[in-house]
């Protein structure tokens, strides 16, 4: 499909990297980034899925049977040897979890590409003082570049959602855009400052 075309020319995978494709399902994406000669980490929950992959793929690629939130990127990214690169249509009622799990690790992740809602999406990207800038404008803002790439609409999907979707690139920054001498209580205090708008 052209969206599945799109997101794997944005990602321009090199043969040797570590990608990391969050809920492959039936292996639309996979295929072509396992022909690109990457080390694929394919990350699904579903068990027919799961099965679905080791049948067409077996030894090609790595496969862990497990939620998403519960993958440790430090382990990964210590195992290729380099930050990881993180890919995927994720969840959309999981989101923010996998964003702050990515935010949470970003030493060991070099950027992620991934299709979400566009509502978060243009949270992640607002500028301050618009009605989207917010907490995730600016935890993100902070430690990655956030780049929009292209919208996705609902018809593309079988069946079709209710929403429009995005897809985002986040490139982690090697030095913040501002000094965090205390990341757990400047992130309480963003969430504060936001709950009082």
């Amino acid at each position: 499909p052209l969206v599945v075309r799109r997101i794997c020319a944005a990602v321009a995978a090199s043969p040797g990297e570590t990608i990391v494709e969050i809920g492959p399902g039936e292996g639309a994406m996979t295929r072509p980034l396992a022909e690109a000669g990457v080390r694929l980490v394919a990350v699904e929950l579903d068990r027919r899925a799961v099965e679905g992959l080791r049948a067409e793929f077996g030894n090609r690629i790595s496969i862990l049977a497990q939620d998403i939130l519960t993958v440790d990127f430090r382990e990964l990214a210590r195992q290729a040897g380099s930050a990881i690169r993180i890919v995927g249509n994720i969840p959309y009622n999981i989101t923010s979890l996998i964003l702050f799990q990515i935010l949470d690790q970003r030493e060991s992740v070099r950027d992620a590409t991934l299709m979400m809602q566009r509502e978060v999406a243009r949270r992640l990207a607002a500028r301050p003082g618009t009605k989207d800038y917010g907490i995730l404008s600016v935890s993100f803002g902070i430690w990655t570049e956030v780049e929009l790439l292209f919208e996705v609409a609902p018809g593309a999907f079988r069946p079709p959602p209710m929403v429009f979707s995005t897809v985002v690139r986040l490139r982690t920054l090697a030095v913040p855009r501002a000094p965090v001498r205390d990341e757990m209580f400047f992130r309480g205090m963003v969430r504060a400052v936001f709950g009082q708008r």
